[in-house]
């Protein structure tokens, strides 16, 4: 939790997570930031339904876009 409160205080993290949130409000998404959308609690329903899925879909390839995660080798 510290390290999370931290990192909102780095300019390079506020700069990633103001370009995730750009890039899901393209998606037609509208978070503020990553944690935003995790503790959406239209997304925290017992069954998957369509839009929890287009949502999580379009969250990973906005985080994948801007180097909030990386995957493969660095």
């Amino acid at each position: 939790m510290r390290t999370h409160l931290l990192s909102r205080q780095d300019s390079r993290a506020r700069d990633v997570f103001g370009s995730w949130s750009a890039r899901m409000r393209a998606a037609g998404l509208h978070y503020a930031d990553p944690t935003a959308a995790n503790n959406d609690p239209a997304l925290s329903t017992d069954e998957s339904a369509e839009h929890e899925i287009a949502t999580a879909v379009a969250d990973v390839r906005c985080k994948r876009a801007v180097g909030v995660i990386r995957c493969g080798p660095q």
